[in-house]
């Protein structure tokens, strides 16, 4: 029999899966992602532009690497979870590729301000 939550192969008469301790005969509860990929990615990009505005319009160096920071946070997690969701190169990976990218310009320029 299979187990519902990690998927391996047990004995056909046993009662708990021998790698998880999962009961075999209960469903396994699928948990969802903190967030939908498509929101994450879309703050992300916002927090990319921010970081990106704060180093170009202002001198505050923090504002513009905790922008990033949590930008570039977002971005690898919608990535993350947009991959695992569908196998491809969909709209929401394309854009928090973009969005990564973006905010990490924003962190590492700020980073720059330090010295």
């Amino acid at each position: 029999m299979r187990c519902p939550k990690c998927g391996i192969e047990n004995d056909k008469d046993a009662i708990f899966c021998e790698k998880c301790d999962h009961r075999l005969d209960m469903p396994a509860k699928r948990e969802g992602p903190f967030m939908p990929p498509m929101h994450a990615a879309l703050i992300a990009l916002i927090l990319g532009a921010v970081s990106l505005i704060f180093y170009f319009m202002t001198d505050v160096w923090a504002a513009a690497i905790c922008a990033g920071a949590l930008g570039i946070v977002l971005g690898t997690y919608s990535l993350r979870v947009s991959r695992s969701a569908a196998a491809g190169w969909g709209t929401v990976a394309i854009l928090a590729v973009a969005a990564t990218f973006l905010s990490a310009a924003g962190f590492i320029l700020g980073i720059s301000m330090l010295g």
